[in-house]
């Protein structure tokens, strides 16, 4: 069973805006109030919201609607180019051949 490659390089908790479910978290500049940016970790990780939990997003979020394979190539799209905008090292980027084998 493959799992998803997180690097932790922590773009997406430091881009939540435009994210309706998760608004009540963002500090005010789009970084997440849980993000501790020291460590880069999520304070809050074992409870952490549904779409900040990849493996339980796609179980109870997109299951029904494609493969694992498919939702896990589009979170490292998503993932890689958001890295790229925020100029993230490159060794965080996101292997793809990790998922397609």
């Amino acid at each position: 069973m493959i799992t998803f490659p997180c690097t932790q390089c922590g773009i997406c908790c430091q881009n939540i805006q435009g994210i309706d479910s998760l608004s009540h978290l963002n500090r005010g500049d789009g970084c997440c109030i849980h993000y501790d940016i020291d460590n880069r970790s999520c304070t809050i990780y074992e409870e952490r919201p549904l779409l900040c939990n990849i493996e339980l997003a796609y179980e109870e979020l997109f299951k029904k609607s494609m493969s694992k394979k498919d939702f896990y190539l589009l979170n490292v799209e998503a993932c890689n180019e958001l890295q790229e905008m925020h100029q993230v090292p490159s060794t965080y980027r996101i292997d793809i051949k990790k998922i397609i084998g």
